[in-house]
């Protein structure tokens, strides 16, 4: 459970890296809106978008920006209207080698899990087909299996008729986050059914509608951490594959990098998607003066985890300065620093313990300016560098959006401000290049 740290001891566990639950929103949650656009609140612009039947909605923004933590807000503003199946893909599938089949499946799987268990799918001829398509489509031989298996040895009870679907359900996503041979055989036999697996989920969404409608409620899915996608992934889902997912007959949300938007194969899928933008918070203006308004509320999101006399106020400043306005990379130099005051038995946070902080993320930023091969987006690190210099030369606000910066988007080294859409260099990514002698 989160709490606030009152010792630098505490402090690692009250910087966590995560999105804030529904629980701690009360005590945690910092208003960040002005911050990162006046005209607008981006609650209130979710909401109104949801309005609409089957709309497939893209909220996008940085990693680390706090996505998560508003649609966990969402959600819980909204219960009273939908009931809310919310899953990500990161923790559900290998991400790093996913496919539009496998988040199809997933897709499917979490609608009847979540339905089956809320009590709003008992169409016990629906059950069936699903039951029998699974076995036909995969080939699976459930005896086969570890699940099997322990059914056989009496580890577990029963081979009922839903235990033996999760069952059959478990083992292909088994296969999903295999590499090789084994991944790409399952695929191969899901493809050839993937509009019968589309119309499995639009049935089951169109039993739960109907139990939901008595509540006055509606369906609506969230899809969390598509934002940690590579560019090519991400295209070849909401792009290459956009048709299947515009099909299934739902609300749906998907949090997305915003590098996304910024690509030229976005403007064809308008007709397909709508968009909510969640800029950085600021931590300068567009003029390179400080944004006062976008560093209060940075220190106060860290005034609601840590007591404040825990931090040398220099070092705060320095850190929030150096964040770039991205509340992960915050922690992460303030967890870095703490620990790094806890080795040398400190009772507070000083500067020199935020510099190591920051030069902790400065190498993992430096980690990811590296070569690009993959399709579409092939881009060199020197390129990568190359351009940067010149954004930081030319003092550019307003960017041409052509492969090296979407790359350097989906890697943060450049982040997108403002609803009215500006860009800057990460602070730590300008520290990173006067190291390296570039600027």
């Amino acid at each position: 459970m989160l709490k606030k740290a009152l010792v630098i001891d505490d402090v690692p566990n009250s910087f966590r890296p995560v999105p804030l639950n529904e629980d701690e929103l009360d005590s945690f949650h910092v208003e960040t809106g002005e911050a990162r656009d006046s005209y607008i609140s981006f609650i209130d612009e979710i909401t109104d978008k949801l309005r609409t039947p089957n709309i497939k909605l893209l909220f996008a923004g940085h990693r680390g920006s706090g996505k998560s933590t508003e649609l966990n807000r969402l959600r819980r503003m909204i219960r009273g209207e939908y009931f809310t199946i919310t899953f990500s893909v990161r923790d559900e599938l290998d991400i790093y080698n996913i496919d539009y089949i496998d988040l199809i499946f997933t897709l499917m799987e979490k609608i009847f899990s979540e339905g089956k268990r809320a009590g709003y799918i008992r169409n016990q001829k629906l059950i069936e087909n699903i039951h029998s398509w699974l076995g036909e489509t995969t080939e699976i031989k459930l005896e086969e299996t570890a699940y099997g298996m322990e059914i056989a040895t009496g580890v577990k009870a029963g081979g009922g008729l839903l235990e033996n679907i999760f069952g059959l359900i478990a083992e292909v996503k088994n296969h999903f986050k295999m590499s090789g041979k084994t991944q790409t055989e399952m695929r191969r036999k899901i493809e050839p059914g993937i509009s019968a697996l589309k119309n499995y989920c639009n049935l089951l969404i169109n039993e739960m509608e109907l139990s939901l409608k008595k509540e006055n409620k509606s369906l609506l899915i969230i899809i969390e951490d598509a934002d940690k996608l590579e560019c090519g992934k991400a295209r070849d889902i909401f792009y290459e594959h956009s048709g299947i997912l515009s099909e299934v007959n739902t609300r749906m949300i998907f949090s997305i990098h915003i590098f996304f938007l910024n690509s030229p194969f976005y403007k064809n899928l308008e007709s397909k998607y709508e968009k909510v933008t969640f800029p950085m918070i600021k931590i300068n203006n567009r003029d390179g003066s400080p944004s006062k308004e976008g560093r209060d509320i940075l220190e106060a999101i860290v005034g609601k985890r840590m007591d404040l006399s825990l931090m040398d106020g220099d070092a705060r400043k320095l850190a929030l300065e150096k964040s770039g306005g991205n509340i992960r990379d915050l922690f992460k130099i303030i967890e870095n620093a703490s620990m790094a005051g806890k080795s040398k038995k400190e009772s507070t946070i000083k500067r020199d313990k935020i510099e190591y902080g920051i030069d902790k993320v400065k190498a993992d930023y430096n980690r990811t300016i590296v070569d690009v091969n993959e399709s579409g987006f092939e881009v060199t690190a020197s390129a990568l560098y190359e351009r940067l210099v010149k954004i930081h030369r030319d003092n550019n606000k307003i960017l041409e959006m052509d492969n090296p910066i979407l790359v350097l988007l989906n890697t943060q080294a450049v982040l997108e401000y403002n609803g009215r859409q500006w860009f800057d260099i990460h602070p730590i990514v300008v520290d990173l290049l006067r190291d390296m002698k570039k600027i």
